[in-house]
């Protein structure tokens, strides 16, 4: 079951968004976007990207680690960070549009 704001959230994933992006469109404070995107992350319902001028697209952070904790201090970094908040970006994944289309 999601939270009215992961399914906010989700409805604006669909393409890539900036944190920044996200906190214009869904009108959530800063504290809940961080929040929420950390349990959609937790969930595995959205992943962050970043920009790769070699592969000139949107390319998945991906670590050996384990990515959760990974992503989630990303996620609080941009609380603190506007220069952040525009440099990693976020997508729906096909679990996170399946999530969102069958709680419609």
């Amino acid at each position: 079951m999601l939270s009215e704001s992961e399914e906010t959230i989700l409805d604006n994933l669909h393409f890539v968004a900036t944190f920044t992006d996200l906190m214009d469109e869904c009108h959530l404070s800063r504290e809940l976007l961080a929040q929420t995107l950390n349990s959609l992350l937790t969930k595995r319902l959205i992943d962050i990207l970043e920009w790769s001028e070699f592969e000139e697209d949107y390319v998945r952070i991906e670590r050996e680690a384990d990515l959760i904790p990974f992503y989630q201090e990303i996620v609080n970094r941009l609380l603190v960070s506007d220069k952040l908040a525009s440099q990693y970006y976020f997508l729906a994944t096909k679990k996170g549009l399946q999530a969102i289309h069958h709680s419609s």
